[in-house]
C-alpha cells in the first residue's frame, strides 16, 4: 500500500464550527458503508490486541501504551486509502510497523509517562484522590462513588493537555511526515482551537455508547469502526481538506 511520507509545510490548524463534529460522524458512517465489512474487522483487531495486552497485566499494559499510536497510524492510514477509494486488506492495521516506527513509540512513551506522572500526582492526595477498592459482586457506596468521582474528574483535568497533543499525533507522524514533537504541538493546537466541535463530537459519542447498551453492547460492532473514522474526519478537516463552507471550499 502507498505511503504519502511527504513532509508539508503545515499551517496553523484549521479553526472549524462547533456544528463539525456532528458532520464528522456523518462523513465517517458514510466512508464506514464503503467497506463496513472490513471496518469491523479493522476495530475487533484493535479491540482485541488491547484486551489481549491487558490481559498480559502490567507488561501488556505498557506493551500496549507504546504500540498504541502504531496501531492507530496504521488505522489512520486505512482510512485516507478508504477514502481515497483504494481496497482495504485485514492487514492494514498494522501497516505502519512497516515504516519508521520511533517517533510513534515516542508519542506512546510520552502518554505512558504522563499516566504515571499523574498515578503519582494522585497518591498525594491519599484516599481522597485513590481509586477505590470495590469487591465486584456489591455496589460502591456513596463515600466510594464520591472517591471514584473524584480521582476520574481529576485524572481527565491532568492527562487532557497530554490528549491533545497525541490526538492526531500519529497521523501527522505517518501522513504528514512530521517529527513526534512537531505532531504533539500540531496535535494540541488543532484540538484546542477546535474544542467546541470535539466537545459535540465527545457528547455524541457518549451517547452512541449509552444508545448500545440498550442492544447489549452488540452496536458496538458498528459504533467502534464508526467513531474511530469520525477521528479521521476530523484529522482531514483540520489539517488536509477543507469542508465546504469552510477557508472558501
Amino acid at each position: 500500500m502507498e505511503n504519502d511520507n511527504v513532509i508539508d509545510l503545515l499551517p496553523e490548524p484549521r479553526r472549524l464550527p462547533a456544528g463539525r463534529g456532528w458532520q464528522w460522524y456523518v462523513s465517517g458512517f458514510k466512508l464506514f458503508r464503503r467497506q463496513s465489512g472490513m471496518w469491523i474487522v479493522l476495530a475487533l483487531q484493535f479491540l482485541v490486541v488491547a484486551l489481549l495486552a491487558y490481559v498480559l497485566s502490567v507488561v501488556g499494559a505498557i506493551a500496549y501504551a507504546l504500540a498504541a499510536p502504531v496501531l492507530f497510524a496504521g488505522f489512520y492510514q486505512a482510512a485516507k486509502q478508504a477514502d481515497l477509494g483504494n481496497k482495504l486488506g485485514p492487514l492494514d492495521l498494522f501497516a505502519a510497523f512497516r515504516g519508521e516506527i520511533k517517533p510513534l513509540l515516542f508519542i506512546g512513551f510520552v502518554d505512558l509517562f504522563a499516566a504515571v506522572l499523574v498515578t503519582i500526582l494522585l497518591s498525594f492526595f491519599g484516599s481522597q484522590g485513590s481509586f477505590p477498592d470495590v469487591p465486584a459482586d456489591t455496589l460502591p457506596s456513596p463515600e466510594q462513588m464520591k472517591a471514584i468521582y473524584l480521582h476520574v474528574s481529576l485524572s481527565l483535568i491532568l492527562m487532557a493537555p497530554v490528549k491533545c497533543a497525541t490526538w492526531f499525533a500519529p497521523a501527522l507522524v505517518l501522513l504528514k511526515g512530521h517529527s513526534a514533537i512537531e505532531a504533539m504541538k500540531l496535535s494540541f493546537s488543532g484540538v484546542c482551537s477546535n474544542w467546541q466541535a470535539f466537545l459535540l463530537s465527545g457528547m455524541l459519542a457518549a451517547a452512541l455508547f449509552i444508545l448500545s447498551a440498550f442492544t447489549l453492547m452488540l452496536a458496538l460492532v458498528v459504533v467502534l469502526p464508526v467513531m474511530m473514522l469520525t477521528q479521521y474526519m476530523a484529522y482531514r478537516e483540520i489539517f488536509d481538506a477543507a469542508p465546504v463552507g469552510v477557508d472558501g471550499a
